[in-house]
């Protein structure tokens, strides 16, 4: 009698999704004023990313698209912002100066 142990097959392995990857941030004063303080200009922040499902800018919103654009009411002098990335391979920074 002979007994044949069954071949077992691994399940195939699924690569991680890459992560995503900014290619792009940067921000400009349009001069337009905003807000109530007559020195607040409107900065228009605009990226580039691959990879992602969404974006966020600290201070200005989340849930933006990976690539776009958005506008921030912004104070004198210089301005910092971070824009964060997210997508299933993880997240990427990138920061701007606007002055």
């Amino acid at each position: 009698l002979t007994t044949t142990t069954p071949s077992v097959v691994p399940p195939p392995v699924t690569p991680d999704p890459p992560p995503p990857v900014i290619g792009g941030f940067r921000g400009t004063r349009t001069g337009t004023q905003c807000g109530s303080a007559s020195t607040a200009t409107v900065v228009t922040l605009v990226w580039q990313s691959t990879n992602g499902d969404s974006a966020a800018i600290a201070g200005v919103g989340s849930g933006l698209p990976p690539s776009g654009s958005a506008t921030a009411c912004a104070g004198p002098g210089v301005q910092t912002y971070t824009l964060t990335v997210t997508g299933p391979g993880g997240t990427d920074d990138a920061t701007t100066t606007v002055p």
